[in-house]
């Protein structure tokens, strides 16, 4: 249905797949959350996602080599940016602490690198070649480094 729609396979994955295999580590976080288990709730979703990129990838790559599609550009700039954000957030950030602000500032993040994708996707694919691609993540790091300074500046101040 959603290739009928017009979405790429890549999108798919990334959207559609991601979310259902990812729930049951959602609700796992969201319980330990709610438990007062940070580490645990943080430690599901970084361990799954390093996990996944070296077991998961690695395993299939031995099977079979993956030819890699520089459409993926974005999607593998996000990644790199989502850890960094999370690194910023509970490693630099204020008392070591996801607090709702940021955790709400995640899920806004996700959102609009859906609706970006939905909406540019193939275009932003094209405009992230290699050298394009570290150029924006140099810029999004610095961007990111620079708001969460600002975000905690205004936290510290409310």
């Amino acid at each position: 249905m959603a290739l009928q729609i017009g979405l790429s396979e890549a999108f798919i994955g990334i959207a559609i797949v991601g979310v259902g295999t990812s729930l049951p580590e959602v609700a796992a976080s969201c319980v330990a959350a709610w438990r007062g288990k940070a580490d645990l709730a943080i430690g599901n979703v970084v361990g799954s996602n390093i996990f996944n990129i070296f077991w998961v990838l690695g395993l299939s790559a031995t099977i079979r080599p993956i030819l890699y599609d520089p459409a993926l550009n974005p999607d593998v700039l996000m990644t790199i940016l989502a850890g960094f954000a999370l690194f910023l957030a509970v490693v630099v950030g204020r008392a070591k602490i996801l607090h709702r602000g940021e955790g709400l500032l995640f899920l806004l993040m996700y959102f609009a690198y859906l609706t970006i994708r939905v909406l540019f996707g193939d275009a932003l694919a094209r405009a992230l070649s290699a050298a394009a691609a570290a150029d924006l993540l140099v810029s999004g790091v610095l961007f990111s480094a620079g708001y969460h300074a600002l975000s905690l500046r205004l936290l510290a101040a409310a």
